[in-house]
């Protein structure tokens, strides 16, 4: 399988080293970005080919799939082009920046009914997808509290953190923890109601961003939930989520990287885990084989566009209602 990567930055080209290792499964046939020292880069790294755009790439590669790694307000444009030619799709979250590129994206898809698979890699790590097991045989009965912590370990330069080049936190950011709140509790978030502020990096006020949010949601079941979200993970990246049921409670993830504690001076220690490559090193290369299993056995995955729509939708209403102070309704 011809398999190409647009986009060559972090995550870029963490999926690019994902599919040269795949070896005789799959062909990383070609590479995109704009950056000729990206191009460059990728030549010494795996051999493939570099183009400047989409288009060329396309026109002369003819890849049978499709990674893009790409800013996010460049995604609903370039989907639309690459389902065009027929090319399966797999797209980094989130899928567009504005409901209107989200809507040409969808529309692109449909239209030509190609597959599609937007990259929300915790539903591909074993921890979640335990938790989501338990979920649908009922162990903890019906879902009725959800609760999120995201905390990532670093800042963000001020030029990532612009809404208008990433989203920010809430888009950017916490649009995982919304698809997992629709994923686990199996509901759609019918209202969101958001306080933000930006007290460890008030710098991020200059471009219109914040440091840390948190985001109540209420759920079309009558569940209700919580979202935190934050860049305040100083001790290291810390990612857990709850769900309480009519009969007991579901607790994912810790923030150590192993089961070994260290005693001294100090009491006891763990090493906490450094960053989302860590911490998913597994969910990310299981996303992409799970993609190109579903591109081989013309099978649609399990998370499609509409996913990408709707986690995007909470997102925006959670950024507009930090806007305006008050609840603000998701049109699912």
């Amino acid at each position: 399988m011809r398999v190409a990567v647009c986009g060559l930055g972090r995550m870029g080209r963490l999926h690019a080293a994902q599919v040269a290792a795949l070896g005789d499964r799959a062909l990383l046939a070609a590479v995109c970005d704009p950056r000729p020292e990206a191009l460059a880069d990728a030549e010494r790294s795996w051999g493939t080919a570099g183009y400047r755009d989409l288009a060329g790439l396309l026109e002369r590669a003819a890849p049978d799939a499709l990674v893009l790694a790409t800013p996010a307000a460049e995604r609903g444009p370039l989907i639309a082009q690459a389902a065009a030619r027929g090319v399966a799709i797999f797209c980094e979250k989130p899928l567009a920046l504005t409901l209107s590129d989200a809507a040409l994206a969808s529309s692109a898809v449909a239209s030509r009914r190609v597959l599609f698979q937007i990259g929300f890699q915790r539903r591909f790590d074993p921890a979640y997808l335990q938790a989501r097991r338990q979920l649908d045989e009922g162990v903890i009965g019906d879902p009725i509290l959800f609760r999120a912590v995201a905390r990532d370990a670093w800042e963000p330069t001020l030029d990532y953190a612009r809404p208008e080049v990433s989203g920010g936190l809430l888009v950017d950011m916490a649009v995982h923890d919304f698809d997992l709140a629709r994923w686990l509790m199996a509901s759609e978030v019918a209202r969101v109601s958001t306080e933000g502020s930006a007290l460890l990096y008030p710098q991020l006020r200059t471009v219109g961003d914040i440091d840390s949010a948190v985001v109540n949601l209420a759920f079309r079941s009558g569940a209700v939930g919580n979202v935190e979200a934050s860049r305040t993970g100083t001790y290291g990246y810390d990612i857990r989520t709850e769900i309480v049921g009519t009969r007991g409670a579901l607790y994912v993830g810790a923030i150590e990287d192993s089961a070994v504690v260290t005693a001294g001076p100090r009491g006891f220690e763990r090493r906490a885990v450094s960053g989302f490559a860590e911490r998913f090193h597994d969910a990310y290369a299981a996303e992409i084989a799970a993609f190109l299993d579903c591109v081989a056995a013309e099978r649609e995955p399990a998370c499609g566009i509409r996913d990408g729509v709707a986690a995007l939708e909470i997102a925006l209403a959670a950024r507009a209602s930090l806007g305006t102070g008050g609840p603000v309704s998701v049109h699912a």
